[in-house]
């Protein structure tokens, strides 16, 4: 199934891109932790944020309970949103 990913800040830089289609391995037990493994494996880099970045499924959040299951459909956008700082 074809997703969306969005990257913004930190997370832009860390794969070098603001979006990309992204084919994920439907399973019938997807949970937030298998789908960021997928992530992980053609974005590495992404790990750097594991404890920091908040997912959005479709404009809203998503909880980072690796074992919740994780109810994606093709076309739906996620996007990856690390902390940000400024004044």
């Amino acid at each position: 199934m074809e997703i969306t990913l969005k990257f913004f800040a930190k997370a832009k830089d860390l794969t070098g891109t603001a979006e990309t289609k992204f084919h994920v391995k439907q399973s019938n037990s997807l949970t937030v932790g298998s789908f960021l493994q997928q992530v992980h494996s053609k974005f590495p880099r992404l790990r750097e944020l594991n404890n920091e970045v908040i997912l959005a499924h479709n404009l809203e959040f998503v909880e980072l309970n690796p074992t919740s299951p994780f109810n994606i459909r093709s076309g739906d956008e996620i996007a990856f949103l690390p902390p940000v700082s400024g004044g």
